[in-house]
């Protein structure tokens, strides 16, 4: 009999693994981080300003040219973060420490 490898986990026989990647968004009040989020993802902007009150998350799969095998693309889930302004704070973080967006 000849063995077969089992699938990874989540995911079907035959088929690859699915990656994800995690993108935050970082950003000035105003500066339009929710309406790119909802171009990509939903295809439609808004057309009302509302601020962003709580960070949320976007969910979208798509494919991307595979490492070393560009004829067979793989199926990646993004998963974007958008922020509120870092401003909104008084320029801290949540421990009340200056927040410095370099680190």
């Amino acid at each position: 009999k000849e063995m077969k490898e089992a699938a990874p986990p989540g995911t079907q026989e035959g088929t690859k693994p699915m990656f994800c990647i995690r993108l935050t968004l970082l950003g000035m009040a105003d500066s339009g981080k929710t309406s790119l989020i909802n171009s990509w993802v939903n295809n439609a902007c808004p057309t009302t300003y509302v601020p962003t009150e709580d960070p949320e998350l976007y969910y979208r799969a798509t494919r991307i040219p595979c490492p070393g095998d560009e004829e067979n693309p793989m199926t990646v889930l993004v998963e974007l973060e958008d922020t509120y302004s870092w401003s909104r704070s008084g320029g801290e973080d949540g421990y009340g420490q200056p927040y410095d967006a370099a680190t």
